[in-house]
């Protein structure tokens, strides 16, 4: 089976809200799937996950930022792609903390200009009353758990 590494930022503001990313999945699903993401993506060829995820926070934010953490949390899932096909997305989330909620679309890929279809910054409560598609669930308890500094010591699976 395919794998496909993905590098993620659960980036938070210092209005304590998370940026979210309306991404409609065109090139892997049937009927193009429509979710709020995190910033990040694929890991490439003899790219560590802190390179991808900088190197995708500047592509889709125009954010230049170091890693200085570990990631905390992490996923792996078998999708079927539109095709009939089943890759697993082997996903680390890490946690960036930001001074302000200033982006800049500017540096995205064709691709990531044609299937993103907005950009949020979530407070708590707006994920935790919303009836929008996260990219997981219990999105509001992880939001939660950073919030108020309650960070696994080592990689938890979601």
């Amino acid at each position: 089976m395919k794998v496909r590494e993905r590098a993620s930022a659960l980036l938070i503001s210092s209005n304590n809200r998370i940026f979210l990313f309306k991404f409609k999945f065109s090139s892997m699903f049937e009927n193009g799937k429509t979710l709020w993401i995190t910033p990040g993506g694929g890991v490439k060829e003899g790219e560590t996950y802190e390179a991808t995820l900088r190197r995708e926070l500047y592509e889709e934010l125009g954010l230049e930022i170091l890693i200085e953490s570990k990631y905390v949390y992490a996923r792996k899932k078998v999708f079927t792609d539109k095709k009939g096909i089943e890759f697993l997305s082997d996903e680390r989330y890490f946690i960036v903390k930001v001074n302000n909620e200033i982006v800049i679309y500017e540096n995205m890929t064709n691709n990531e200009k044609e299937n993103t279809k907005a950009g949020k910054w979530w407070s708590l409560e707006e994920i935790q009353s919303s009836n929008e598609k996260f990219f997981v669930d219990g999105l509001d308890k992880i939001l939660e758990n950073i919030l108020s500094n309650n960070i696994p010591s080592s990689p938890q699976e979601i």
